[in-house]
């Protein structure tokens, strides 16, 4: 049984062996089938995939392969010129030599860097030991620092590879060609001319032509927004969708073009751009487009040879303005002349002279062609120099030009500066013999006070004469203590409790029955010490009645003197310092230790952070790596970390031992202590530095002045004393303590005593960089009659049957100009009929003119004799409705903006209320209330009256020319390929042989700026005539005596102005003005506030014409219009002041156009 049992095991298995081998071995040819078609399949992709490269995707493969191989290099281009009308220059471009480092240059050439050694050999050198040599070189050279340039290489010009890295700008020419001959020995050195901006008339015309400055965040967001929107719309029509066209385009094509400017314009967020006027409003054009350069590069991105495909830089578009610069600098001439000459006078009283006068008062002329619209002068006062905003490598000069940017820009800052005396106050003059000059005076003390409060203010007289620096103290103590003994009660209502009966004045909101128990309560707890602090402040007091007095004259001491640093010690030793001496200690103090910190910091430098760089600096930077690694941030080049942490120990040293160093220098002292830092060596060098300045050295230095005074007034005192006055004298950012009272007009809500220190200076600024002809609005005043005379006019006109019209026809009405009274009733004059005209008339207050008996007034007499009551009249009772005078101003361009190419226009104000209240027309009617208008609108509105109705926008500019961008058919080198460049690269042929753009030159562009009007306004020959009458008997009226003599006593010191005035007697009509507006000149409680004049001219020059009389049927009685002038001045007396100024405009731009005719 086993051998069967085994034996059937046996077969089975037999029977089973080969069926089953057979099977498999059947199936191996389908396996084989299915791999192979698998293969063949992915042969036959591959296949595909390589015909598609080879055949379709030929050429974009090959830009993909070659582009990492390219690299571009931008070459910015000249940033074109701006010109007058008459091609003198305004901006311009010089030459500006510059030294860079090319890395890239030096690392391409690390394994070939020899040098020859003195004994002639030639040997093999390190790129750290080149790039020593080099900085060792350059220092030398440019008298720099050698370790600086070295750090500056290896830190931030290695991170820019192939993109110069400047070392220094404005070099002499002697430097640049020494540089330059060394070039070519020097891998690495590129010594180049670039262009520098420059202003070559200085401040003139400087509000029109601008500034330039660093690009902000927001324009270059600005513009690369604008690029994205674009390019999103491009490809949404290149995929064939509807896409919304960009506001302002309304083509494809032209999004295009606007595309390509703006790539080609290559704005990064280093450029200088234009911020203001001119270079603002056309930046985009002025800079013109960038070119480029392409080189062939291997891995480490060293360029090896210069390619295909790169362009020239195009220049910018060159603008020549309508102004003539000669005009426009005589013009601001005579802003600065009258500057000198014009004294205010408050509308209240009959003389000049009685009120004071700010530091910089201000005005504008504006001169405009009527028949084109062209601006031929816009010139204001203050003005500044656009030349301080172009950069500088010199440090004096820079540091110079920081302050004087400060001062245009009217920065905290510059506010600081003047009071801690670093810098004068300035203002511009003329000087006969010298020209303009800067008149400078110190803020001292007494300076100070004249310009936050008048002569004859007791506060003032008694801080020059009776409070002194021990009487300061005395008070500021006195108003500590009294707020603690009242529990913190506001030191004005603790005045006005202590000073209730007459004569003195309550100041602040009254103190409730509460408070006065509260303050009964505490003075009865401090009885007695109360009866001495009232006796005190009875002495301190004396003479001022006005409880805002008391508390102005507590803080205005606080300013100079602060107890809690004053011991008894100290005011017994100098108790008699007036505050005139204390101001100046403090300045001459501030000046001191300006100059020890600057030496302390040349030694620092030296001594201490150098052994802190051998010791510490690898382990600082290593820390700091490891901080941007963990925080994913950009690595920062090494060098400005340790400029950090060198700024940051300096700071932390100087604080500490500020004093010692500064008793050193002043005093000779020579106690030292924190061994541990070397401070042994500085105390040394300044106590020697100290003992040669006693012996004469430095007299010449500007801080050696400021070492006399305080040495003087220290010498005597006590180590310790000396010290702690020191100590008590505070700079400006010091001044951070609360006010004792509200006082008015402060710049915060929550004044501290940094506010009242920068009283002297206006709130907004007295308007350097914004412009008084356009971007600051004013009250008009008379000027304005003219619209309502016209309205009336022009109503009138149109009531009456055709036909000739007499002077007697067109006069819309007739009264008697007389203020009388009648009790308490009051009449500013009586209708043509013989009623009275009440002040209090229709609803409205009529304002009444400034003579008393006029007399019997039309229209042209209103005009001539300024008749405030006729054109109140005219606007309520003779327009048909209310808001036809508000109509018809804003269709002379009144309340909008003219539209002249100059950002930041203002469009002034017309009111929204005349139709409900009728005080409110009546005040509009005579060009006061709330109507706000620049000199511009006004000289846009005369032109309108002088040329017949056409409303013209104002031109600024008057020719655009330069070369435009090659696009398409006229590009000869771009990115883009062109027919059978791979076969013309093989030949070094770089650029397109078969194309009909090699024949094509540059494109030039010339855009021309042509009288562009507006709109037009109903401006009959009648009405216009009318008002030629009125103004030209205005201006007639200045030629008569006494008008005449009070004019030329007022010009005796420029006589030219009446002469002038003379010449064009029947050829130069217009309107005189004097608006009324309140102003803030100081703190004065009660004529801090009042109301100025401020004057105006308008007028229209003629040529020489026929007269006719009596009838408007045929012409007006004067020729062709010629010029229009408006004359704006702030703070004057009387708008009579103003026409011999627009005279000598007219009479000055016939001068310039006959010197210019036929050129």
């Amino acid at each position: 049984m086993g051998y069967d049992g085994i034996g059937s095991i046996e077969f089975s298995n037999e029977t089973e062996h080969p069926m089953s081998y057979s099977s498999k071995e059947n199936d191996i040819p389908g396996k084989a089938n299915r791999v192979l078609n698998v293969v063949m399949f992915a042969l036959a992709l591959i296949a595909t995939r390589l015909w598609y490269l080879a055949v379709i995707a030929h050429e974009d493969q090959v830009k993909a392969a070659d582009r990492p191989k390219s690299r571009f290099v931008i070459e910015p281009a000249r940033r074109a010129s701006i010109r007058d009308r008459y091609n003198i220059p305004l901006a311009i471009n010089k030459m500006r030599y510059q030294v860079s480092v090319v890395y890239g240059q030096i690392r391409s050439l690390s394994g070939s860097l020899y040098i020859i050694d003195k004994e002639g050999n030639r040997r093999r050198i390190k790129r750290r030991e080149y790039i020593d040599r080099l900085s060792k070189m350059l220092a030398s050279e440019l008298n720099l620092d050698q370790k600086r340039v070295e750090d500056l290489i290896h830190s931030k010009a290695s991170l820019l590879n192939q993109i110069p890295f400047v070392i220094k700008t404005d070099l002499t020419e002697s430097e640049y060609y020494r540089l330059k001959a060394q070039e070519s020995d020097w891998p690495g050195l590129e010594v180049a001319i670039i262009p520098k901006r420059v202003y070559p008339m200085g401040r003139v015309a400087s509000d029109i032509i601008g500034y330039m400055g660093a690009i902000s965040k927001q324009e270059y967001d600005r513009i690369v927004g604008e690029i994205k929107v674009l390019e999103a719309f491009i490809e949404e029509t290149e995929h064939g969708l509807d896409a919304e066209v960009p506001k302002g385009f309304s083509t494809v094509e032209e999004a295009r073009e606007r595309l390509a400017d703006l790539k080609e314009k290559s704005y990064t967020i280093h450029d200088a751009v234009g911020k203001s006027g001119i270079e603002g409003q056309f930046d985009q054009e002025l800079r013109g487009f960038f070119g480029k350069k392409v080189y062939a590069s291997d891995a480490r991105g060293d360029f090896l040879r210069e390619k295909s495909g790169g362009r020239d830089p195009i220049s910018g578009q060159r603008l020549l303005l309508s102004i003539s610069s000669e005009l426009q600098a005589f013009a601001e001439e005579l802003l600065i002349k009258n500057e000198m000459i014009r004294v205010p006078k408050l509308s209240e009283t009959k003389k000049k002279g009685e009120v004071k006068e700010p530091w910089i008062k201000g005005g504008s002329i504006v001169a405009m062609d009527p028949n084109t619209g062209d601006i031929l002068a816009l010139a204001t006062y203050p003005r500044f120099d656009p030349n301080d905003f172009i950069s500088c490598s010199d440090p004096e000069e820079s540091k110079e030009k920081s302050m004087a940017v400060q001062r245009w820009l009217e920065t905290n800052s510059q506010i600081a500066d003047l009071w801690d005396q670093k810098q004068p106050y300035r203002r511009e003059r003329f000087d006969l013999t010298q020209g303009f000059v800067e008149e400078e005076t110190v803020l001292d003390w007494p300076f100070f006070l004249s310009l936050v409060l008048p002569a004859d203010n007791p506060v003032r007289q008694k801080l020059l004469t009776r409070i002194r620096f021990r009487e300061a103290a005395a008070l500021d103590s006195i108003a500590k203590e009294l707020n603690s003994i009242t529990g913190g009660l506001p030191f004005p209502s603790v005045i006005n409790y202590l000073y209730q009966s007459s004569p003195h004045q309550p100041f602040g909101p009254k103190l409730g029955a509460l408070g006065k128990i509260r303050i009964e309560e505490r003075f009865g707890m401090n009885l007695k010490r109360v009866q001495e602090i009232r006796e005190e402040l009875n002495r301190l007091f004396e003479g001022i009645d006005l409880n805002y007095d008391k508390v102005l004259l507590a803080d205005l001491s606080r300013l100079i003197v602060n107890s809690d640093c004053c011991s008894k010690e100290l005011l017994k030793k100098l108790g008699d310092k007036s505050l005139t001496e204390v101001r100046n200690d403090s300045a001459a103090l501030l000046k001191i230790v300006d100059h020890v910190k600057s030496e302390t910091k040349k030694l620092f430098d030296e001594l201490t952070f150098k052994e802190w760089r051998e010791k510490e600096e690898k382990g600082y930077l290593k820390e700091m790596r490891l901080f941007e690694k963990e925080n994913k941030k950009y690595p920062k080049p090494y060098l400005d970390y340790i400029d950090e942490m060198e700024h940051k120990l300096f700071d932390e040293f100087f604080a500490r031992h500020k004093w010692q160093l500064v008793t050193a220098f002043l005093l000779g002292h020579s106690d030292f202590s924190y061994p541990e830092e070397g401070l042994q060596e500085y105390i040394e060098f300044f106590r020697k530095w100290h003992d040669e300045v006693l012996s004469g050295a430095d007299h010449n230095a500007d801080w050696q002045p400021s070492f006399v005074r305080l040495y003087g007034s220290l010498k005597k005192l006590e180590l310790w004393l000396a010290l702690e006055y020191m100590q008590s004298l505070r700079s400006y950012k010091d001044l951070e303590r609360p006010l004792l009272g509200k006082l008015r007009f402060m710049r915060s809500k929550q004044p501290t005593e940094k506010d009242l220190a920068a009283s002297f200076y206006p709130q907004y600024g007295y308007g350097y960089t914004r412009s008084y002809a356009y971007r600051q609005s004013t009250a008009q005043g008379s000027v304005f009659k003219l619209i309502t005379a016209y309205a009336a006019l022009a109503q009138r006109v149109k009531s009456l049957p055709e036909g000739p019209v007499s002077k007697k026809d067109l006069n819309p009405m007739e009264i008697v100009d007389q203020f009388t009274k009648k009790g308490k009733d009051e009449f500013v004059g009586f209708h043509q009929n013989g009623t009275p005209i009440p002040r209090y008339y229709k609803g409205g207050r009529l304002p009444r003119s400034i003579a008393s008996n006029m007399g019997r007034v039309d229209l042209i007499r209103a005009l001539e004799h300024s008749s405030n009551p006729y054109f109140a009249l005219l606007a309520g009772d003779y327009l048909e409705d209310a808001e036809d005078l508000v109509n018809t101003a804003r269709s002379f361009s009144y309340g909008e903006r003219t539209g002249i190419e100059l950002p930041f226009e203002i469009k002034g104000n017309l009111p929204d209320d005349t139709v409900d209240n009728r005080t409110s027309l009546y005040s509009l009617s005579i060009g006061q209330g709330s109507l706000v208008v620049t000199p511009l609108q006004t000289a846009v509105m005369l032109s309108a009256i002088a040329n017949g109705g056409s409303v013209l926008v104002p031109n600024i500019v008057h020719l655009m020319v330069g070369d435009a961008p090659r696009r398409g058919a006229d590009l000869l080198s771009s990115n883009e390929p062109y027919p059978f460049e791979d076969i013309l690269r093989h030949l070094s042929v770089d650029f397109p042989l078969f194309t009909k753009a090699v024949a094509k030159k540059q494109k030039k562009e010339v855009r021309l700026f042509s009288k562009r009007l507006k709109r037009e306004v109903f401006l009959p020959d009648e009405v216009k005539s009318m008002l030629f009458d009125g103004m030209n008997k205005v201006v007639e009226r200045m030629h008569h005596f006494p008008t005449i003599g009070r004019l030329q006593a007022y010009f005796a010191k420029y006589p030219e102005a009446i002469t002038a005035l003379k010449i064009l007697k029947g050829q130069l009509v217009g309107k005189t003005s004097t608006a009324e507006t309140m102003e803030r000149i100081d703190l004065d409680y009660s004529c801090g506030v009042n109301k100025y004049n401020h004057l105006w001219f308008g007028g229209i020059s003629f040529e020489k014409g026929t007269s006719s009389k009596g009838s408007y049927l045929i012409q007006p009685q004067f020729g062709t219009p010629e010029l229009v002038v408006v004359v704006y001045l702030r703070y004057g007396g009387y708008g009579r002041d103003t026409v011999p100024l627009a005279a000598q405009i007219v009479e000055k731009w016939r001068e310039i156009k006959k010197r210019h005719e036929g050129k």
